[in-house]
């Protein structure tokens, strides 16, 4: 059970660096596109657009960023789960049970990628419009 939940930290929080990435770009370069023109080619600018990015993804959004990370998570963590039943099958040399956990493995990695496909989207979308996540998504 210990195994379970620190593989499940690990795996929240990679997802939720890279949920914090895609938020912190997409609000950077929101914020430097609708800067007025003249102020757009200074330097400080730059950095102001990045630091307002990181601003909002950290103070305003992330507890959305937080939950489209866990629903991400959770699901990889059925997956990895899902992958060591396998493989104990495998020494048990139950073939049928092999090929049913690779039918059901290969239909959760394909509902990960649609998860994760959505979850970008709707980053960004948290980012330009500051909506929350079940609602961008």
């Amino acid at each position: 059970a210990r195994s379970l939940v620190s593989l499940f930290i690990f795996l929240w929080s990679n997802e939720l660096v890279i949920a914090i990435g895609i938020c912190v770009v997409a609000g950077a370069c929101a914020s430097w596109f609708f800067a007025p023109p003249e102020r757009r080619r200074s330097i400080h600018e730059s950095h102001r657009a990045v630091m307002t990015g990181v601003e909002n993804a950290f103070c305003c959004h992330l507890g959305s960023l937080a939950l489209g990370s866990a629903l991400i998570a959770t699901v990889q963590l059925v997956r990895w789960s899902l992958f060591y039943l396998e493989r104990q099958a495998t020494a048990r040399k139950n073939k049928v049970m092999v090929s049913i956990l690779r039918c059901v493995e290969c239909f959760i990695w394909m509902f990960e990628k649609c998860l994760k496909f959505m979850s970008k989207k709707a980053y960004i979308q948290i980012a330009l419009m500051g909506t929350p996540f079940c609602e961008s998504a």
